[in-house]
């Protein structure tokens, strides 16, 4: 029987993302729920004991950290997770590859050690790497006189993609290489072939940073775990006044059909409100999303066509398509209502996770194209199946 290589010839000339369905091997991590006792964990400038089912790192000098070596094997993909259940101060969650095990004022690791995330709030937080030595050390420390507290600390290879009934996780293919798709469910979609597009927003996972503008919301960075599994999702809040909450980007103007998606889960509130500016009016570029159950709320009458698309882990892909009238603007709100109303009450504490914020010219979405700095562009896949591959009798065929 040929393979899928063997029969298509298949060419794309950037990266490309996709929702894959994935299973995850053992776990790697010596005793990271802390039930009874902190067995297999070694402290640096830190007293550590079980607290409260987690384990507690105590500040007694400078670079304290909690740190386990785990063994990898070079090239293979691994998942990191951990829940940080006491954060009265600053928590560094890192890990160091190809080095000595942390001591003394190395403790946050240094040359090949990288840091995940400098975390100041309660939350569950992953991270994705591949391994690049046989030994990598995972550490959890603070530089405060404070003590902090995790727990389920795990750490399992990604062992498996494109399997029924696996979880879901966005994930990005190298150059030339193809996307079989699945959906949130396990439920093969098959080969992913797209045109090219670009993403016109700028840092569009640090949604509320440079480049946007921010109105009555309160925004914490890399809050939780986005849909790729990284914790660089951001916390959108409404503060306590009534009015327009919202943080936004101008686009790139181009009189063409644009499409805005961006992926939402709640955090409090259930509705996502996305806008635009078509032509210096508001008042009908706009759609309502409610990503608790997946449904598409109300809707401006200047909106082509809506999606939403379930991405797993409780997240929802949105989106709205019209026509620019050289107005672009892509602004995101957190609503508690469905309401054609721009305005609402926050409360300073509930509100939505934002991801992967998108617009691109075209009559739909298509798959995630992150952006930093800059415009980025996915270019086109191309797919060809050579007819010599296949065992036919020109004879009878001519």
């Amino acid at each position: 029987m040929s393979t899928f290589n063997e029969l298509i010839d298949f060419t794309r000339s950037t990266t490309g993302t996709y929702l894959d369905s994935v299973v995850y091997g053992d776990e790697l991590v010596t005793n990271g729920t802390f039930d009874s006792n902190v067995d297999g964990w070694t402290g640096v400038n830190a007293n550590l004991s079980a607290n409260n089912g987690g384990m507690l790192i105590a500040d007694n000098g400078s670079f304290s950290v909690a740190y386990q070596a785990v063994s990898t094997v070079i090239g293979k993909t691994y998942i990191i997770y951990v829940d940080a259940i006491d954060v009265p101060q600053l928590l560094t969650f890192n890990f160091g590859q190809g080095q000595a095990a942390p001591t003394g004022s190395n403790a946050y690791f240094d040359g090949t050690g990288e840091i995940i995330n400098n975390l100041t709030v309660v939350g569950s937080f992953q991270h994705i790497f591949t391994a690049v030595a046989t030994t990598t050390y995972i550490s959890f420390g603070t530089n405060s006189i404070n003590a902090i507290t995790i727990d389920n600390v795990s750490v399992k290879e990604i062992t498996g993609g494109q399997v029924s009934a696996g979880t879901p996780l966005l994930r990005t293919a190298a150059i030339n290489e193809p996307r079989l798709e699945y959906d949130a469910s396990g439920n093969p979609l098959g080969l992913l072939i797209e045109e090219a597009r670009t993403n016109g927003l700028l840092r569009s996972e640090l949604i509320g940073s440079t480049s946007w503008a921010n109105n009555a919301v309160l925004i914490s960075q890399n809050a939780t775990t986005a849909p790729d599994g990284s914790n660089t999702a951001t916390s959108l809040i409404s503060t306590d006044a009534f009015g327009e909450h919202w943080t936004q980007q101008a686009g790139t103007n181009t009189a063409a059909t644009e499409t805005f998606s961006v992926y939402a889960k709640p955090n409090g509130f259930n509705y996502l409100y996305l806008r635009t500016n078509l032509g210096g009016s508001w008042s009908t570029g706009y759609a309502s999303f409610n990503v608790a159950t997946g449904e598409v709320g109300v809707v401006g009458s200047a909106i082509d066509s809506t999606t939403i698309t379930y991405a797993g882990n409780g997240w929802y892909r949105c989106s709205m398509t019209f026509d620019d009238r050289n107005g672009l603007v892509a602004q995101f709100h957190a609503k508690p209502a469905d309401t054609a109303s721009s305005s609402s009450t926050g409360d300073g504490v509930n509100g939505l996770y934002i991801w992967g914020a998108q617009v691109e010219t075209g009559s739909f979405p298509t798959s995630y194209i992150p952006t930093s700095g800059s415009a980025v562009t996915r270019n086109r896949d191309l797919v060809s199946v050579p007819v010599e591959r296949f065992g036919y009798n020109t004879a009878q065929c001519s």
